[in-house]
């Protein structure tokens, strides 16, 4: 369903940024689809077989569906204009790095996040 995706890259770019969404689009969105067909694939029922094959003929359509989202979301003048990360983002990294100053490389700790669709974009930032 491609307003779900909508929505939830709406929801990366309010909570992470342009830049995350960037890195949602290109490299998230499409690969959590092919793990979804080749479960489906394990399955092994006819009907679940036939349904990861829809999935997958239509990946290509979707593809370029997310690459013109991204597009026109990049051309928009707000986002021309937009720090690529949020504020809300640049906190949580801030206190990130306080407490990774205070205990050293060692150190681990836990995000959550609300849905889903940061975990992997929240990631790479926090990573990177």
């Amino acid at each position: 369903d491609l307003s779900k995706v909508v929505k939830r890259c709406i929801h990366v770019l309010d909570e992470l940024g342009p830049s995350a969404l960037n890195f949602y689009v290109d490299h998230v969105i499409i690969s959590q689809m092919m793990a979804k067909t080749k479960l489906l694939r394990e399955q092994g029922e006819p009907g679940t077989i036939r349904y990861a094959g829809a999935i997958s003929n239509g990946l290509p359509t979707v593809q370029l569906a997310l690459d013109g989202l991204r597009q026109n979301l990049m051309r928009d003048p707000l986002l021309k204009h937009t720090s690529p990360k949020t504020i809300k983002l640049d906190e949580l990294i801030n206190i990130l790095l306080e407490e990774f100053a205070k205990h050293g490389p060692g150190h681990r700790g836990i995000v959550f996040v609300e849905q889903v669709a940061l975990v992997s974009p929240l990631a790479k930032v926090i990573n990177d």
